[in-house]
């Protein structure tokens, strides 16, 4: 049995899936369960509109991957972000509303970032 945590309602629930989509039985989110990728946190794939902010600039986003510990995002565009800043991270489908530090940045393609963030 693994534990998992819902990325909506942020509830720990057990479970033999390792792979594939999965259904909260608290909330009913459903999203895809992937295994950990030497991280020590299981990340849960899943996509959604965020936003990032930083003092008086304001990011769209969007999400790649959650887990406990922090989330990757994409960004179109400039992202005007750098390695070890302090940033405000908001995505209303999971009542998140937080701050992260910016772990890395990196070039996906011509004009699209990623950006992994750590929550704390």
């Amino acid at each position: 049995m693994t534990n998992i945590f819902c990325p909506r309602c942020q509830m720990r629930f057990g479970t033999t899936m390792t792979v594939g989509e999965i259904n909260c039985p608290y909330c009913g989110f459903r999203f895809n369960v992937v295994e950990p990728e030497g991280r020590g946190e299981r990340r849960t794939t899943i996509e959604r509109a965020c936003g990032l902010s930083k003092g008086d600039v304001s990011l769209s986003a969007r999400t790649v991957n959650i887990s406990r510990s922090g989330i990757c995002v994409t960004l179109a565009g400039p992202a005007p972000i750098a390695e070890n800043d302090r940033v405000r991270v908001t995505v209303k489908d999971f009542d998140l509303d937080t701050y992260a530090s910016v772990v890395w940045v990196r070039a996906v393609d011509r004009g699209t970032r990623n950006a992994g963030l750590s929550f704390g």
